[in-house]
C-alpha cells in the first residue's frame, strides 16, 4: 500500500486548530460513559489514544466543527450500540458524518433493548462485536484492536487524502491546496488500489485527484504557452517561430489529452468502487456518463485508459441485478407485486401503504392506519389490498385507495396477513397470540388458538386445505382451516419471523431471529437445516418454480438459495435490514423492502448476462472464424457447438466417442480444425451446410493423451500437430506429412505460428519455449519459465511472443530478427495460467487461468489492466474475435462466456437498464432524467 507522501505530522498541521491525529473516534451516549472510560483505559494500555469528547474539545471551541474535524482526522470511528445512543439525535448525527466520509465503521454492542428499525442504517449493515455484560472484555476488545489494525494502511491513506480534500473543499477548492507532483502520483495509485477496499473513496477524493490532475495539466499548458511566447522573443525569424508554435500546440494537446485519461481513469475507479459497495445504479449512471465522455474525446483517450473504462461499464452492464429503486418517508416492512407483476405494493412504518406502477412511478399512497403497517397482500385477481397494522386493524382497500372494510378482532398488533388463493378468505396472525379466519366481506370465521407467544407469520397451502403459522415461540405449526393443529415442526431456537410453502406445496421453509433457515416437507420431514444469515432472518419466498427460495433479513442482504442449501446469489444494495421480498409470477422480478426507507426492484437473473451453458461437459477450446461471423467451442461431452453471435447455437459436430480438446479456423474461415482425445484430428468444412467431415483422420498417435494442440499456418497450407514423441508434425491440409520438429523433452502443450508465417513457437511440460524456422529448425529456446509452459501466443504485428505457465507467470518476448529477447513478467496470478490471447490491434494481452479469472494486460509496460470474474471453475481457453470488442473464455464450469468491450453496445444496454430509474426513482437528479436521451 503506498503512502500519500505526507506524514501525519505535517497533514495535522495543514488542518485548521491544529488538530489531533488519532487513530479512532469513538460515538456512544453520555449514559455508556463508565464503559467508554474503561474501553478508553484499554486502548491507552496498548499505546492508543481515540478521540472521544470528554476531553478533546477545548472550551472555547466551537463543538460540532470540533467533532466533524476529530471524526475527519480518524481512521476508524467506533459507534457504541445502546439504546440511549440509538436514540440520540447527536450520535445518529456523528454515524451520518462519518458514512458521508466513507469512514470505515465499526459498532460495538454494549446493551440490547432497542428496536432495529430505529438505528443507523449503515450501522446496522457492518458485523458488531459484542461487549455485553454476558461477554467477556478482553476477548472482544482483541477482535476491536485486529478489526481497526486490518488494512490500517489503507486506512490511514484514506484517511490522509480525505483531510486534504476536506480542507481543499473549506478553502474554497483554492489550487493552493491540490495535490502535485509525487503527492498527485501516489493518490492517484491509492485509488487504483482502492478497488474493493473498505471503506471506498468518496467522491470528494475523486473530485479532489481529478481537479488536481487537471490543475497540473493546466499549470503545464501555462509554461507551454510561457516557453512560446520567450521563443518568439527569441527567435527573429518566422521558421523559429512556426516551429515554437507547432510545438506549444503538441504540447497543449498533450496536457489536454493526459487531463482526459485521468478524468476518464478516476471515473473507471469510482464506478468499481461503486458497484462492489452495492451501489450498483449509481454505478451504471456514472458509466454511461463516462461511455459519452469517451466518445466525445475519440482518438484522445489512450488505449489502456478506454479498455479499463469500458470493462467497468461492462461489469455493472453484465453483473447488475438492480432497476430502480424506490422511496418513502419511513422504513418499509412488507413488499409484495401483483399478480400480473404490473403493480407494487409496500407497507410503511409511517401507517401508510404505497402503491407503484411496474416502471416505478407512484400512483398513490393509502392512509388509514394508525401506527405502523406490517404487511400488505394482494388478492389473487389483484383487485384488493389487504393490510395489516400496529393499530390491531385489518384493512381492505381497493386500487383507488379507498378504504372497503376496517376489521377488527386482535387484541393487539397484527403482524401478517393471507389471502386463500382462491381469494374467498383471509388469515391474520396477530400479538395476541391467535390467527384468525374471515371471509372476503371482513366477517370472522374462526380463531385459532395453540401458539405461546406472538404469531408473526400466516400463510394458505396452495391447495386451501391447511394454514401454516410461525411464532415467537419458536415453533411452526400446521392448522386444519376448522383450527386443529394437524403438525408441530420443532427445530428452531430462536423466534420464528417468517415461513412459506413452496407452490407446489411439496416443501416448507422457516427462518428464525438466529439466522437459521430450516426446509421441511408438509408431511414433517426435515430437509435441510443450515445458517442463512448472520443476523435476524425478517423473510422467505418462494420461486415460482418451488426449486429455489430467498431469505432477507437485518444483514442488509438478501440470497438466493437451491432446495438442497446452495447459496446461488447474494444481492446488495440495501443500507439497512430487508424486511419484505417477492417474486413476480414469471420469477424474472423481485421486489425488496428495507429499513433504509426503500423498495427495490432487481431482476433475478440478468439479462444482459452473456453466459452460454449448452454443453454438458468442461470446455476446452473456443475459437472465432477469421471473417468474424461464428464461433465455435470443444467440450469434454464429445461434442463441437457451432454459433452465430452474439451467442446463438446453430450446429453440433461430433465424430466417435472422445472428448475433443482443441480448435482453429482455418485463415479463408473455410474449414475447422479440431483435435480430440484420442489422438485423432478432424477437419470440418464450414461452407457446407451439412458441416461436412472432410476425408480421414490425418493423424493417428496413442490414445488417452490429455493435450492434443492444432495449428493452422497463416497461408492455410499446413497444419501442426504434436506426436506422442514430443515431437511436433507438420501436414498438408490433406494428411500427407511435410516435416517433423524435434527436441522437447516432454508433452507439447501448444503450438502458435508468426503472422508471417516464418515462424513457428511451441509451449511444453519440460519449462521451455522452443522457436523454429519454416523449414523445422530449431533458432532459440526459451527457458525463462520455472515450470509446464501451458500456452503460448504471437501479437498480431508478430513483434511480440508471450508465453504462460504453470509458474504463475506470463512472460512478454519482442522479437528482434529471429530471435527474441525478454521483455516482461507478468505476475498477479496465484496459480498456472492456462491460456493467452492478443487483442488483434496488438493492444492488450489477455490470460485466463485455474484461478477462475480473465485478466487484461498492457503488456508493453507490463500492467495489469483488469481482471474480469464470473467463472465458477478453472479457465481453459480464451479467444479474442476479429474486430476486438468481444472476448470468449472456456471453462470448467462447463461454461462458454462472452465479454462485450463494445461501447456502443453497451452503452445501449446500459440506458435500456437505467430507464425506469432514471425516469422516475426521487433518488435521481433532475439533470440525469435526460442522461439516455440520445444514447438509443
Amino acid at each position: 500500500m503506498r503512502d500519500l507522501g505526507l506524514s501525519g505530522d505535517s497533514l495535522t498541521a495543514a488542518t485548521s486548530g491544529q488538530q489531533r491525529v488519532n487513530e479512532v473516534f469513538i460515538s456512544y451516549s453520555r449514559r455508556d460513559k463508565a464503559f467508554v472510560q474503561k474501553l478508553d483505559n484499554a486502548f491507552r494500555d496498548v499505546d492508543q489514544d481515540p478521540w472521544i469528547d470528554w476531553d478533546d474539545i477545548q472550551p472555547a471551541e466551537d463543538w460540532w466543527a470540533s467533532i466533524q474535524r476529530g471524526i475527519e482526522g480518524a481512521s476508524t470511528f467506533v459507534f457504541i450500540i445502546s439504546p440511549d445512543s440509538v436514540s440520540s439525535k447527536v450520535c445518529f448525527q456523528e454515524v451520518d458524518y462519518a458514512v458521508s466520509l466513507n469512514k470505515r465503521l465499526i459498532p460495538v454492542l454494549l446493551r440490547d433493548g432497542f428496536e432495529m428499525d430505529a438505528i443507523h442504517p449503515k450501522v446496522s449493515a457492518h458485523n458488531w462485536i459484542f461487549f455485553r455484560e454476558t461477554d467477556d472484555f478482553n476477548h472482544a476488545f482483541q477482535t476491536l484492536l485486529t478489526a481497526i489494525e486490518t488494512d490500517l494502511d489503507y486506512a490511514r491513506a484514506h484517511t490522509r487524502l480525505l483531510t486534504r480534500a476536506i480542507e481543499w473543499k473549506q478553502k474554497e477548492e483554492h489550487e493552493s491546496f491540490l495535490l502535485r507532483g509525487k503527492d498527485l502520483e501516489d493518490a492517484e495509485q491509492w485509488i487504483t488500489d482502492a478497488v474493493n477496499q473498505k471503506p471506498t473513496p468518496t467522491p470528494l477524493q475523486c473530485d479532489y485527484i481529478n481537479t488536481s490532475r487537471k490543475f497540473e495539466a493546466s499549470e503545464q499548458k501555462a509554461k507551454i504557452r510561457s516557453q512560446r511566447i520567450a521563443l518568439g522573443l527569441i527567435g527573429a525569424g518566422f521558421v523559429a517561430a512556426l516551429i515554437s508554435a507547432l510545438v506549444a500546440m503538441q504540447q497543449r494537446q498533450q496536457a489536454e489529452t493526459e487531463r482526459i485519461n485521468a478524468e476518464i481513469n478516476s471515473r473507471s475507479w469510482a464506478i468499481e468502487s461503486w458497484f462492489a459497495a452495492g451501489l450498483e445504479l449509481d454505478a451504471l449512471t456514472e458509466g454511461v456518463r463516462m461511455g459519452q465522455q469517451i466518445q466525445a474525446a475519440g482518438d484522445r483517450v489512450q488505449p489502456e485508459t478506454r479498455l479499463r473504462a469500458i470493462a467497468a461499464l461492462r461489469d455493472v452492464v453484465d453483473q447488475a441485478h438492480l432497476q430502480n429503486s424506490l422511496g418513502g418517508e419511513g422504513a418499509f416492512y412488507a413488499v409484495q407485486l401483483s399478480p400480473d407483476g404490473q403493480t407494487l405494493a409496500a407497507a410503511n412504518n409511517d401507517g401508510k401503504l404505497y402503491l407503484w406502477n411496474r416502471q416505478g412511478k407512484l400512483l398513490r399512497t393509502f392512509e388509514g392506519h394508525t401506527g405502523k403497517t406490517y404487511d400488505v397482500r394482494f388478492s389473487p385477481d389483484g383487485q384488493i389490498l389487504a393490510s395489516a397494522g400496529s393499530d390491531g386493524t385489518l384493512r381492505l382497500w381497493n386500487l383507488n385507495g379507498q378504504n372497503l372494510k376496517t376489521i377488527k378482532g386482535h387484541t393487539g398488533k397484527v403482524l401478517s396477513v393471507a389471502f386463500s388463493p382462491d381469494g374467498e378468505r383471509l388469515a391474520s396472525a396477530g400479538e395476541d397470540k391467535t390467527i384468525r379466519l374471515w371471509n372476503r366481506a371482513g366477517q370472522a370465521i374462526a380463531a385459532f388458538q395453540g401458539h405461546g407467544d406472538a404469531v408473526n407469520a400466516i400463510q394458505f397451502s396452495p391447495d386451501q386445505q391447511t394454514l401454516l403459522s410461525g411464532s415467537r415461540d419458536r415453533s411452526v405449526k400446521l392448522w386444519s382451516l376448522s383450527g386443529q393443529v394437524r403438525k408441530t415442526f420443532s427445530g428452531h431456537r430462536a423466534p420464528v419471523q417468517t415461513v412459506r410453502i413452496s407452490p407446489d406445496g411439496k416443501a416448507m421453509a422457516s427462518g428464525s431471529e438466529d439466522g437459521m433457515v430450516i426446509v421441511w416437507t408438509t408431511d414433517g420431514r426435515l430437509k435441510r437445516n443450515f445458517k442463512a444469515h448472520q443476523k435476524p432472518i425478517r423473510s422467505i419466498e418462494f420461486h415460482p418454480d418451488s426449486q429455489r427460495f430467498l431469505t432477507a433479513g437485518d444483514d442488509t442482504a438478501f440470497k438466493l438459495w437451491s432446495l438442497e442449501g446452495a447459496l446461488l446469489e447474494t444481492f446488495q444494495g440495501h443500507g439497512n435490514s430487508v424486511s419484505g421480498i417477492d417474486f413476480s409470477g414469471d420469477g424474472a422480478t423481485i421486489a425488496s423492502a428495507s429499513g433504509d426507507r426503500t423498495v427495490k426492484l432487481w431482476q433475478s437473473a440478468n439479462l444482459q448476462s452473456k453466459q452460454i451453458k449448452q454443453h454438458q461437459g468442461i470446455v476446452n477450446a473456443v475459437a472465432f472464424s477469421p471473417d468474424g461471423s461464428l464461433f465455435a467451442s470443444a467440450s469434454d461431452d464429445k461434442t463441437i457447438q457451432l454459433w452465430s453471435l452474439p451467442g446463438k447455437a446453430l450446429k453440433t459436430l461430433t465424430n466417435g466417442t472422445y472428448p475433443f480438446t482443441s480448435l482453429q479456423f482455418s485463415p479463408d474461415s473455410q474449414y475447422l480444425l479440431a483435435g480430440s482425445r484420442d489422438g485423432r484430428v478432424a477437419l470440418w468444412q464450414t461452407d457446407s451446410q451439412a458441416m461436412k467431415l472432410i476425408g480421414q483422420p490425418i493423424a493417428s498417435i496413442e490414445r488417452n493423451r490429455t493435450v492434443w494442440p492444432v495449428a493452422f499456418s497463416p497461408d492455410g497450407r499446413a497444419i501442426a500437430t504434436t506426436r506422442a514423441d514430443y515431437s511436433i508434425q507438420l501436414w498438408d491440409r490433406d494428411g500427407k506429412p511435410l516435416r517433423q520438429l524435434k527436441g522437447h523433452q516432454a508433452a507439447v502443450q501448444q503450438i502458435a505460428f508468426s503472422p508471417d508465417n516464418q515462424l513457428i513457437a511451441s509451449a511444453s511440460q519440460d519449462q521451455t519455449v522452443r522457436l523454429w524456422n519454416s523449414v523445422g529448425q530449431l533458432l532459440q529456446t526459451l527457458t525463462d519459465h520455472t515450470d509446464a509452459v501451458l500456452d503460448v501466443s504471437f501479437s498480431p504485428d508478430g513483434n511480440y511472443l508471450a508465453s504462460s505457465a504453470a509458474d504463475n507467470t506470463i512472460r512478454v518476448w519482442q522479437r528482434e530478427g529471429d530471435r527474441f529477447r525478454l521483455l516482461n513478467t507478468l505476475d498477479g496470478y496465484s496459480s498456472a495460467i492456462t491460456s493467452l490471447a492478443f487483442s488483434p490491434d496488438n493492444q492488450v494481452l489477455a490470460s485466463g487461468g485455474a484461478d477462475q479469472t480473465v485478466r487484461l494486460w498492457d503488456f508493453i509496460k507490463g500492467k495489469q489492466v483488469k481482471v474480469m470474474r464470473g467463472h465458477v471453475a478453472g479457465i481453459r481457453d480464451i479467444a479474442f474475435n476479429p474486430g476486438g470488442d468481444l472476448l470468449a473464455s472456456a471453462g470448467d464450469d462447463n461454461r462458454l462466456m462472452l465479454w462485450d468491450f463494445n461501447l456502443d453496445r453497451l452503452m445501449q444496454e446500459g440506458c435500456f437498464w437505467l430507464k425506469d430509474y432514471l425516469g422516475n426513482s426521487p433518488e435521481v437528479k433532475s439533470s440525469d432524467r435526460q442522461l439516455c436521451k440520445n444514447v438509443y
